[in-house]
């Protein structure tokens, strides 16, 4: 906020002014594969993966046990997920975007005759730079 000379301060007291600059990116890569069972074939969940029972019955499905999924898939199955099929390559993508915005906004306080005006008026820029990227598969 800047104070303005004695002339305009009378009906504006200040102006504001400023400018903000963000740089955002968002990277997605979708890997994929099949959750396979280990050597050791079919096996129960150990107890030490085990949680309470989740109580369901607010859904009409009753009490239903939980494990600790990840870690019980590292000790009892091969997950080996890779980025690189054909049917994968489109799923990764990552957009970049920058954005700077300047402003200046004039705070008004004044009268005019009886009645009281009170408000502001202001300019804003947006200068946006985004750009994108993606893989593509062409299979010919």
């Amino acid at each position: 906020t800047i104070a303005l000379p004695d002339a305009i301060a009378s009906w504006a007291p200040d102006i504001d002014i400023g400018v903000n600059y963000a740089d955002r990116r968002k990277v997605k890569t979708q890997s994929e594969g099949n959750i396979l069972l280990g050597a050791q074939g079919d096996a129960n969940i150990a107890s030490d993966l085990q949680y309470r029972p989740v109580d369901l019955g607010f859904a009409g499905l009753g009490t239903i046990p939980a494990w600790n999924v990840p870690a019980a898939v590292g000790r009892y199955m091969t997950f080996n997920p890779v980025d690189n099929l054909d049917y994968l390559i489109p799923k990764s993508w990552t957009v970049e975007e920058k954005i700077t915005t300047a402003w200046a906004r004039l705070n008004i306080n004044t009268d005019i005759g009886e009645v009281g005006v009170r408000g502001n008026i202001g300019v804003q820029m947006q200068h946006t730079d985004q750009s994108s990227d993606s893989r593509y598969w062409d299979s010919s």
